[in-house]
C-alpha cells in the first residue's frame, strides 16, 4: 500500500518504527496511526515500497504478538519486504522468536519465501543458530532442501555453525536430500569433512554411509578433504568399520591419495591414522610422486618445526623420529620424511628408487646443503628405526634370546627363505623340487653331514643376525630415552622445547635465557605434555 500522503505523515511513521524497535511503542499509538492514516498499515518511512521496514516487520523482529495481531487485522501484509528482501517471517528468524514466527505462518506467512540473497527463513534461524525457529519451521513443513545464492541447503549452514542441535534436527527431518551439491561441488558429507565436523560427519554416517567414497567433480571424497585440512577426527570416523569404512586408497582426478595429501600439508597425526589403517605408503600420483617425493620436496620450503602437545599425543610416532632428530641437531624439518622410510615394509628400497615423470627419485629432490651424502646416509639410516618405541621395549623384555625381536623386527611380508619349512623353502627359493626317492636313497652320510654343517651354519648366521638386531634396537631405545632426558640434569624428562628445536626439562630451562645448545636467544617456551 502506499505511503501517508502528506509529508508529515512520513515523520510520524518514522517515529512509530523508532519506537517500535525500541519496545516503545503501545498499541494505542499503533491504533491511533492507523486511524489517522488509513490504508497505511504497511507504510515505509521511504514512501517507496520495498525501501525500509513496515511495522509488521519490526514487530515481529521484536516478538511483540499483540502488535502483530493488531497489524495484520489492518491488513498488514505477509508478504512485504524490505530491501534486501525479507520479509516479516525472516524477521522474526532475525529476531529468535519462535512464537511470533508460528504465528505468523499459521495466518498465511509464506513460509519457504527467500530474500535476494535466496535465504528462507530457515537458512536465517540456522546461521543465527535459533533451535526452536528451526523447530517451528520444521513443524509446519518447510522446504528443508532450497538451496541459497552460494547453493548452501539449510544443513550446509549449520555444518558450518557446528550447531549440534540443528544438525541433529534436520538429519533426521525424512525430507532432506542428502546428495545435494552447493555452487562448489560439495555436498553435506564433504562441507563435515571440509569443516572438520566430527559430531555431522558422525551422525550423517548413520544415515548415508553409502555415500561415503562420493567425490566431487575434482574427485575428491570427504577423506581426502579431511586429510588435506588436517581434521583426524573426521578422518578417523570415515575410515573406521562403525562410521564410513572409506576407502582408505581411494583416487582424485589427480590420482593423489589421502595420503598424499596429509603429507603434502604436514599433517603427521593424518599420516600416521591412514598408515594404521592400510593405505598404500607406496602409491603414485600423476606425476609419479611418492609421499617420499612430496615430503622431501616440501620440507624444503618449511620452517623449523616444533612438536605441540596435540601432535605429540596424535602422532606419537612421527614425533619420536623428531626427537630423534632434534637430540642429534639434525634437519628436523625431515622428520616426515624420516618416519615414512622406516615404515616401507620393502626396506625403503621402494620408496627410496622410484622414479617420478621427471625421471627423479625422492633424494633427488633434497636440493641445496642437504643434497650431500651426510643428509642422504641420515635418511637411510631410517630404513630400520624402530618407531613403535613401547613394542619394542616389550619385544626385548619378552625374548632374551632375541628370536623375538628378530621376527617382530622384521615386518615385512617378504619371509626369509630360511624361516620357511624345507618343501616350501625349494619352492620359493627357485631350487628344484623334483627329487625322486631314488637319489634320496643313493644319497651318501658324508653328503648328510654336509648338508647338517650347513644347516647349522645357517642357524648360526641366524642368530649372529638376531643378535646383532637385538643390540641395534637396546641402542636405540636408549637413544629414544636420552632424547627424552633434559640434557642439563639428565634426570627428569624433557618436558619445554624453545623454537630453535631444543629444550630441557620445567625445572632446568625456567632460568634460561639463551639456549644452552645453540646459544640463541630463547623468544619463546612450549610445555610438551
Amino acid at each position: 500500500l502506499a505511503s501517508p500522503p502528506d509529508p508529515g505523515a512520513a515523520l510520524e511513521v518514522e517515529k512509530l518504527l523508532r519506537d517500535a524497535a525500541r519496545g516503545e511503542a503501545g498499541i494505542s499509538s499503533v491504533r491511533e496511526f492507523l486511524r489517522k492514516y488509513a490504508g497505511s498499515v504497511d507504510a515505509r518511512p521511504s514512501g517507496i515500497g520495498g525501501g525500509k521496514k513496515t511495522c509488521l516487520q519490526v514487530a515481529a523482529h521484536q516478538g511483540n504478538r499483540e502488535l502483530c495481531v493488531l497489524l495484520l487485522d489492518a491488513g498488514a501484509s505477509l508478504r512485504a519486504v524490505d530491501e534486501d528482501g525479507d520479509p516479516p517471517l525472516h524477521y522474526a528468524a532475525f529476531g529468535n522468536q519462535a512464537r511470533v514466527m508460528e504465528f505468523l505462518i499459521n495466518h498465511g506467512a509464506p513460509i519457504d519465501a527467500v530474500n535476494n540473497s535466496g535465504c528462507t527463513a530457515l537458512h536465517v534461524s540456522v546461521n543465527k543458530q535459533n533451535s526452536n525457529c528451526v523447530q517451528v519451521l520444521l513443524r509446519h513443513n518447510c522446504n528443508v532442501n532450497l538451496q541459497d545464492s552460494y547453493g548452501d541447503t539449510a544443513l550446509h549452514d549449520a555444518i558450518g555453525k557446528d550447531a549440534t542441535d540443528i544438525i541433529d534436527a534436520l538429519i533426521n527431518c525424512e525430507r532432506v536430500d542428502f546428495t545435494l551439491r552447493n555452487k562448489r561441488g560439495f555436498n553435506v558429507l564433504h562441507h563435515a569433512a571440509l569443516k572438520g565436523n566430527a559430531h555431522a560427519t558422525r551422525q550423517l554416517m548413520t544415515k548415508i554411509q553409502h555415500l561415503v567414497d562420493i567425490k566431487k567433480d575434482d574427485g575428491f571424497a570427504a577423506l581426502h578433504l579431511a586429510s588435506l585440512n588436517g581434521h583426524r577426527e573426521v578422518s578417523e570416523i570415515l575410515l573406521s568399520d562403525t562410521g564410513g569404512k572409506a576407502t582408505v586408497d581411494l583416487r582424485n582426478n589427480r590420482r593423489q591419495t589421502p595420503l598424499h595429501l596429509a603429507v603434502s600439508q604436514g599433517h603427521w597425526a593424518l599420516v600416521e591414522l591412514l598408515l594404521k589403517s592400510g593405505a598404500d605408503i607406496r602409491a603414485v600420483d600423476e606425476e609419479g610422486d611418492t609421499v617420499l617425493h612430496i615430503a622431501i620436496s616440501k620440507s624444503r620450503h618449511q620452517p623449523p618445526i616444533v612438536p605441540t602437545p596435540e601432535s605429540t599425543q596424535d602422532a606419537p610416532l612421527v614425533t619420536a623420529v623428531w626427537q630423534d632428530l632434534a637430540h642429534a641437531n639434525g634437519p628436523t624439518e625431515l622428520a616426515l620424511a624420516c618416519f615414512l622410510i622406516s615404515c616401507d615394509s620393502t626396506n625403503g628400497n621402494c620408496l627410496i628408487n622410484t622414479k617420478n615423470t621427471k625421471g627423479k627419485t625422492p633424494f633427488d629432490l633434497l636440493g641445496g646443503e642437504r643434497s650431500g651424502t651426510a643428509t642422504v646416509d641420515l635418511l637411510m639410516s631410517y630404513v630400520h628405526f624402530r618407531h613403535r618405541r613401547q613394542d619394542v621395549v616389550t619385544e626385548i623384555e619378552n625374548s632374551p634370546s632375541g628370536n623375538g625381536v628378530s621376527e617382530a623386527g622384521n615386518r615385512s611380508p617378504i619371509r626369509r627363505i630360511s624361516d620357511l619349512p624345507e618343501t616350501k623353502r625349494n619352492k620359493e627359493s627357485g631350487e628344484s623340487s623334483g627329487i625322486s626317492s631314488q637319489e634320496v636313497e643313493k644319497s651318501s652320510p658324508s653328503d648328510e653331514v654336509k648338508s647338517e654343517d650347513r644347516k647349522d651354519d645357517t642357524r648360526e648366521r641366524e642368530k649372529d643376525k638376531d643378535l646383532e638386531r637385538l643390540r641395534y634396537l637396546e641402542t636405540r631405545v636408549a637413544d629414544l630415552e636420552e632424547a627424552n632426558m633434559c640434557s642439563i640434569c639428565m634426570e627428569r624428562r624433557r618436558n619445554v622445547a624453545f623454537l630453535c628445536g631444543h629444550g630441557a626439562c620445567e625445572h632446568c630451562s625456567a632460568p634460561l635465557k639463551t639456549c644452552h645448545m645453540c646459544r640463541k636467544t630463547i623468544t619463546k617456551k612450549i610445555n610438551l605434555y
